[in-house]
């Protein structure tokens, strides 16, 4: 017999033909949904509804806006080059000057002429790559260099936009049977390690940031194919978007054709120096209650107070209002600038953090660091002033010490939120895996 057919069969009416409210996707169906009220929600993930952030690209300055899944880091394949590590003087084709001593690759600056140290032939078709290597030590930034594709050199400085020692991931383009390696001019010296080259298959993102036509004519990526926030949009449905339309002061998601991570997920960068990415008003201010959690990964800590990632402007005489702060080696929270918590820090290293304000209770305030609860180290209470004037990455009464770190995600309660701060941690710290 056969299986009975419905006829006019329709979709139930309301939420239900969108996304379910009961949906559980990957283990939630959205915290800011599960966790509703929320002023502001700020990630690189999705945690609500619409696009999480607006990039301006480098070559050109066009702007875009993304989805969560179109931000995420793009994906490798195995791995090409044999002995990256140097951990044997084998397989790599050395030319004058060059040597594999002490487990690193050598250009001792001996040669007369340009000189190379290469892999024949290990890839090529019709993909891109990503190639990743320490530049240890180079004597001249604009006489050394990649080799890529059949015999094509691109110096450091000039065309990749490396000029110091540190470690650089770049994605390359392609040609049959092509050659990779680097090269040294007469009488420059260079020292590299851990050199690795994948095959890639980039993320939407990535692939709107990389210019073809100017990778092809270069072969590797410079700074050009990076690509900066100009918005980090508020995904509560609030509307509060953090904006900066100053390029020199936007964080940056996307650094040769690369997205920039933290523990394997996208991380907007901040420089420490001026970038910032202002809020305005959210709906609190003065002594209202508050809930503030954020994934934080510091770059450096600044040897004086400052270095704010969240911030409220004050009155002038009055310090900025409630500022989360990365400084002198600690983490502080600071109500009018006097820090109440301290928390000694040093690690440079992701973290979850929340805060907790009851203003009306005897101005109770608690921190919690990876979900455990930190004992406040001092400070006097000081009335909050009725300021409602939020930025994202600097302290905003101290405008010279800005944050110098990785920023995924900062959601804030105009309430306190301790009766779902576990919860609200699990879910963050299930995508991430912080602690």
């Amino acid at each position: 017999m056969p299986t009975p057919y419905r006829r006019n069969a329709q979709t139930p009416a309301g939420r239900i033909a969108a996304t379910p409210g009961t949906a559980n996707w990957g283990g939630f169906f959205g915290l800011l949904q599960e966790y509703s009220g929320a002023s502001a929600g700020y990630s690189l993930r999705k945690i609500g509804s619409g696009p999480v952030v607006r990039l301006r690209r480098a070559s050109d300055n066009a702007e875009k806006g993304f989805y969560a899944s179109e931000v995420v880091a793009g994906t490798a394949g195995s791995e090409l080059v044999v002995n990256g590590d140097f951990a044997t003087d084998s397989v790599w084709s050395k030319g004058a000057g060059w040597s594999i001593t002490g487990g690193q690759a050598v250009c001792d600056g001996s040669q007369v002429v340009r000189s190379t140290f290469t892999q024949n032939g290990i890839y090529g078709g019709d993909v891109i790559h990503i190639v990743t290597f320490d530049v240890v030590a180079c004597s001249n930034f604009a006489g050394a260099g990649t080799v890529m594709r059949r015999g094509t050199v691109q110096s450091f400085s000039v065309l990749s936009n490396i000029t110091s020692p540190g470690t650089y991931t770049r994605i390359l383009s392609s040609e049959s049977n092509a050659s990779f390696g680097f090269y040294a001019d007469a009488g420059v010296t260079l020292t590299l390690d851990n050199v690795s080259l994948k095959t890639y298959t980039a993320s939407s993102a990535e692939s709107w940031a990389v210019v073809d036509s100017t990778l092809g004519t270069r072969g590797i990526t410079g700074s050009d194919e990076s690509a900066f926030c100009t918005t980090w949009y508020d995904q509560s449905g609030s509307g509060n978007d953090a904006t900066q339309a100053v390029s020199t002061a936007q964080p940056l998601l996307i650094r040769a054709g690369v997205t920039h991570t933290v523990n394997g997920k996208a991380a907007l960068s901040f420089d420490g120096v001026d970038d910032e990415l202002p809020i305005g008003a959210i709906g609190i201010s003065g002594s209202d209650n508050r809930s503030v959690f954020s994934v934080v990964s510091p770059d450096a800590y600044p040897a004086t107070d400052g270095g704010g990632y969240l911030g409220i402007e004050g009155p002038v005489g009055l310090g900025s209002a409630y500022d989360h702060c990365i400084e002198s080696g600690q983490f502080a929270l600071r109500v009018r600038g006097n820090a109440l918590y301290a928390d000694a820090d040093n690690n440079i290293t992701q973290r979850l953090w929340t805060t907790n304000l009851d203003g009306t209770t005897a101005f109770e305030v608690e921190l919690f660091k990876d979900g455990t609860s930190v004992a406040r180290t001092g400070g006097t209470d000081r009335t909050l002033v009725g300021v409602d004037d939020w930025v994202v990455g600097a302290t905003p009464s101290q405008p010279t010490t800005n944050y110098d770190g990785s920023l995924q995600e900062i959601i804030i309660y105009p309430s306190d939120q301790s009766a779902n701060r576990t919860g609200i941690e699990t879910n963050i710290n299930d995508h991430y895996g912080i602690y």
